[in-house]
């Protein structure tokens, strides 16, 4: 019945900060991106160096029997800015990208999504509040590369804000990315490379930690986080919110509000079939 029971067949050591897997649609490999360490589990030091994560583990992927081999080293993301020195216990440089841990170059690769249509593998990247595009070496064993990054953000954003979750449309011509803190959905138009454009930031729930689309692309749900004043009237923190969007391309225009039980970290949407019975 397709239900996971007795002991793990496999268990494999990866790194810190790991938050989802998935296979790509070759179902030949399987993707885990991991944040990069938060000040704490790096010594307590917010210029350390971080001791794991900011990084895509590869493996290969035996469907037969379901085992996982690496497939190389892992993939670390290029850094955000040219800011590498100093670190530890330095002081940051004022140019220097600021992100949910300070002045630090780190992207945090935290979600991903595959390209419909072409070898190409986009991730929401936590700490640099952006989404990054990497080719995929299906002959080589895939290896990932690199291809380009946009941020989620407005350069004149002030506020503490990180993203979650992303998702592409069906079509492969849209991403969706939101924004924890800045609390809007972050749009992106791809040409038919798959490069990233930036579409547009719509308003949504505070803390907007879960997106999903419907199958058929029409609509989008934002779950988000603890409600304020500005985004519910529900100020006692019983509730978490939901925003509801149609989808155009990579355009949103929000139809619907709702409440949610607190601590909505997931949406799923079905296309629910009626019974003939």
């Amino acid at each position: 019945d397709g239900a996971a029971a007795g002991e793990p067949l496999q268990t494999i050591h990866t790194s810190h900060g790991c938050h989802s897997i998935q296979a790509d649609p070759s179902n030949r490999f399987v993707y885990v991106p991991c944040v990069a360490a938060t000040a704490t589990s790096a010594g307590g030091d917010p210029n350390n160096f971080i001791l794991g994560g900011n990084r895509i583990f590869a493996f290969r992927f035996d469907p037969a029997t379901g085992e996982l081999t690496p497939a190389g080293e892992p993939t670390i993301p290029d850094p955000t800015g040219a800011v590498q020195q100093p670190r530890f216990g330095g002081e940051n440089l004022a140019d220097a990208p600021t992100n949910r841990f300070g002045h630090r170059p780190e992207r945090g690769p935290r979600h991903l999504v595959f390209h419909p249509s072409l070898p190409l593998l986009f991730t929401s990247d936590e700490q640099s509040n952006s989404v990054s595009r990497y080719a995929i070496d299906l002959q080589g064993g895939g290896a990932l590369t690199p291809a380009g990054s946009a941020e989620t953000t407005s350069p004149d954003t002030t506020a503490a804000t990180n993203v979650s979750e992303i998702r592409i449309d069906a079509t492969g011509s849209a991403i969706f990315c939101p924004n924890r803190g800045d609390d809007t959905v972050a749009t992106f138009s791809l040409d038919d490379e798959g490069a990233l454009s930036q579409a547009g930031r719509f308003a949504t729930a505070h803390i907007p930690q879960a997106i999903e689309l419907t199958p058929d692309g029409a609509f989008m749900y934002s779950a988000g986080g603890q409600p304020t004043g500005t985004s519910f009237p529900d100020e006692d923190g019983s509730h978490d919110g939901l925003t509801i969007f149609s989808v155009d391309g990579a355009q949103l225009e929000e139809v619907g509000t709702g409440t949610l039980g607190l601590g909505a970290v997931r949406l799923l949407a079905l296309d629910l079939v009626q019974s003939s019975l």
